[in-house]
Formats: C-alpha cells, structure tokens, sequence
C-alpha cells in the first residue's frame, strides 16, 4: 500500500485545483446574514433580495458600507445582474460588433451573451448604449425573453392595456408574482433602481413548488428551488403531460423512455439548486413507478446541488433503474440526501468533474452502493451505506474517490460480487479515512492493496 501513497497523494492533489467548488449558501434564514450595509435595514422589502444577490455575486455594494437601493440602473448593470443570475453562462461568440461595450468591460460578456439569446438587442447596429437608463418595462421584459417568453395569464394589471411591446412581459412577472409589492403602483416608464432590479430577480430565481408541474417549470439556470413537504410522483407527472402533448417550460426537463414507463430526466441546465423546503428535510419524496427508470437523470449540467431530498422507486425488488444518474456533469453537490432501493445503484456517474456527497444514506439497492465511471474527484463524508446487495458494491473507473468518516454495513455481496471493482490505471484511486467498514470488505480492500490497485485506508 504505502508505494502506492504517494502517486495517491499527488494524483488527488492535482484533481483538487483544477475544480470549483459548488456554492452551497444557506437562504433558509437570510436574517441571520449580516449586511454591512448602512443603507439597508430587515425592514426593507429588498432585504432578502439583497442578501441573496451579494451571496449570489450577482452584485456588492456601492462601497463597502453603502448598496445604494434608490441608485438607478443602466442598462449594461441590468444586463450584468442577469446574466449572473443566471449562473454566469458563456456566450457562443466573443465577436462584439458594439463601438460602446469596450473589450474588458465589466459587462461585456453579459452583453454579448443578451444579444446572442435575444434577451435584448443594441440600440442600433453598432451601439449598445450601457449607459442609458433601464425602466421597468425594459428589465423585465429582458428577464421574461431570458425565460424563454412563457405564456403570461390573463388579466392582471395588464388586462386593459393598450398593445405595447412589453405588455407580454409586464402579464408574465405580474402572474408569477414576480413584482411582489410594485404591483400596486407599478409605472412601465420608471427608472429602474437597484433595490426593485435584485429584488425581481430574486423573486425568479428563488421558487417554491408543492407539485412535480410546478417542480418541471421552476427547472431554470441560476434557480434555487424549494419543495414543500410531500410526495412527488415523477411517474404520474410524465405520464399525464404525455398524454395531454405538453412539455414544461425552458426545454431543461425531458420526458425518457425506460423499458417500462417514462422517466424524469433534466439536461443542460446550470446553477441549480433543489432543496427541501425550510422546516420540510426528510420529509420530500421523490418517486418513481418504472423499476427500469432512473428516478432522476441529469445530463450536461454544470453545478448542481440537490439537499434534504428523498429519493427512490415505489417496486420493490430487483430492477434496472438507478435512483440518481450524472452524466457529462461538472460539479454535483449532494447533501443530507436519501437514495434508496429497489433502484441498482444509488448513484451512477460517467464524465463528472466534481462529485461531493455529505451526511447522505444509500441503502437497500438491489445491485450495489454505486458506480462511478471518469468522475474526477468524488468525495464523500459522513455517509452511510447499509443493506445493499447482491453484485459489486462499489465500482470506480477512472475515478479518484475520497470516503471520509463513512460507515458502510449490512451489504451483501455473492460468490461472483465484490465489495469494490476498480481499475489499474493511475486515474483511479480510492481512500478510506476513519470509516467504519465490515471485516469482509476489509480483507478484500487490503487483498487489492497488496495486488498493485490504488486502494489505502486507515484501517486497511
């Protein structure tokens, strides 16, 4: 084992620096961050907003005592705070054909992202104006067109309005919610200020769902999502909007066919976070019918985090299906999450960059653990992996996998089973520290060890 340490260390050490790490900020009481700004109390209808847009980085104050609420917005300020609300995304082309949005600018990229997803144009050929003043009507009409322009219900404040270019936009926000206490007053001609463009975007990017409709819709970049406590039938969900032709907003949600049902899968989405609801861990279900279905796929997702989540399949039994599958993914961040059988694997990883997994259970799958395939870093602390059985539990190729604190017990594996399978090349490599595992694993880890693999541990 200890020829191998080394070669472990560095090898572990490299795949760290080469990885962001994924945010994991606590909104459950933004009361209990500490503002250092003078301008802006808890009283204020735009503290949440406030607090969620300086964690975010979609922007910091004034100075460092000062956020300037009443300040009015620009143009290439309201651009940049959107953009980065939505989790920063890369435009196709650098290529800026604006004379007034000089290479470098703060909001250069924001801008030619805006442009490129017709989320705004320039106010001529070659001019974007960054500097002219942002109304109402124009911030949000740039944050419907980044939503993909969903249909607004009718009524509301815009219900005896003349047609205007933003009537659509303005029926949208006022529908979802959106302009929160300027419903009242709301002026489609007024400046726009920083307090009233953090707290419309944060009113979009922070969402709480009770049903798997609303969960479907609320999948967006840049979004934090809440579900309220109770069980949600991904099954039921597929079955009926393909039965009714409809598909949810934005194109991040497909609907997967499995050899037995539909299955709930989430493509190219960045910056998403689903969480229980505060006061509802443990007690958010997430279901799926199909045992040859994931409960829930992601693929060519960049940064992921899903906390306080329950997840499983209504058969019992074995099946094909897994509970959580990753694939071409950069950063995944689970935590305080249950995965259960009769899904194969907990989780299954192929192409992932970063997988972090804390204080989580997977128990009772009815082939192993998990499979990791070409997932860079994956570390896990405080997990616990109990009554799984029957073939390899723990499969890692081209992996470097990191078990901290772990406890790993009542799993079963037979004759033509293994506690762990894992390739010879210098990409994999797996360390126990401080786990709690049972003297049959121990004996076959400490077996790989000696036989050459990049197996170590304290106890091994």
């Amino acid at each position: 084992m200890k020829k191998h340490l080394l070669t472990v260390l560095l090898i572990a050490a490299f795949a760290i620096t080469l990885l962001p790490s994924v945010p994991a900020n606590d909104y459950e009481d933004p009361y209990a961050f500490e503002l250092q700004f003078t301008d802006v109390s808890d009283n204020d209808t735009f503290y949440e907003a406030v607090v969620w847009a300086v964690q975010e980085s979609v922007t910091s104050g004034t100075s460092d005592t000062a956020f300037s609420p009443e300040l009015t917005c620009t143009r290439g300020q309201v651009v940049t705070f959107l953009w980065r609300a939505k989790g920063f995304p890369e435009p196709k082309s650098y290529d800026n054909p604006f004379s007034d949005v000089a290479p470098g600018s703060y909001y250069e990229t924001a801008v030619l992202w805006a442009v490129e997803n017709a989320v705004t144009a320039g106010t001529s050929e070659e001019t974007f104006s960054p500097d002219d003043t942002c109304t109402w009507a124009h911030i949000l009409t740039f944050l419907w067109r980044a939503n993909g322009k969903p249909q607004p219900l009718q009524g509301g404040i815009t219900v005896d309005w003349e047609h205007s270019w933003y009537k659509s936009a303005v029926a949208w926000a006022d529908s979802t919610g959106i302009l929160g206490v300027d419903r009242e007053d709301f002026d489609p001609e007024r400046p726009c200020s920083r307090g009233t463009t953090v707290t419309w975007l944060f009113h979009d990017a922070v969402k709480t769902v009770s049903t798997v409709d609303e969960l479907a819709n609320a999948i967006w970049p840049g979004r934090i999502v809440y579900l309220e406590a109770g069980s949600y039938d991904l099954t039921a969900w597929a079955e009926t909007a393909v039965s009714e032709d409809r598909s949810p907003e934005g194109g991040y949600v497909r609907i997967g066919l499995a050899a037995d049902g539909y299955e709930f899968q989430i493509h190219g989405v960045s910056l998403l976070r689903l969480r229980s609801a505060p006061g509802a861990e443990g007690k958010v279900k997430l279901i799926a019918q199909p045992r040859y279905a994931e409960v829930m796929s992601f693929a060519d997702c960049d940064i992921l985090e899903l906390t306080g989540l329950t997840l499983g399949h209504t058969e019992t039994g074995r099946c094909e299906g897994g509970v959580l599958r990753f694939e071409g993914c950069e950063s995944v961040y689970l935590e305080h999450m249950d995965l259960y059988g009769c899904g194969t694997y907990g989780i299954e990883t192929r192409d992932v960059g970063r997988l972090t997994v804390l204080d989580s259970v997977i128990h009772d799958c009815s082939y192993g653990m998990m499979q990791l395939y070409s997932t860079v870093y994956a570390e896990f602390d405080g997990c616990t992996f109990r009554d799984c059985q029957e073939y390899v539990m723990l499969t890692v190729n081209g992996t470097a996998a990191f078990f901290n604190d772990c406890v790993f017990k009542d799993n079963t594996w037979g004759e033509y089973g293994a506690f762990l399978s894992c390739s010879d090349d210098d990409q994999t490599i797996v360390m126990f520290s401080r786990c709690a595992l049972e003297e049959k694993a121990l004996q076959e880890l400490a077996a790989m060890s000696s036989s050459g693999k990049h197996v170590s541990g304290d106890s091994i």
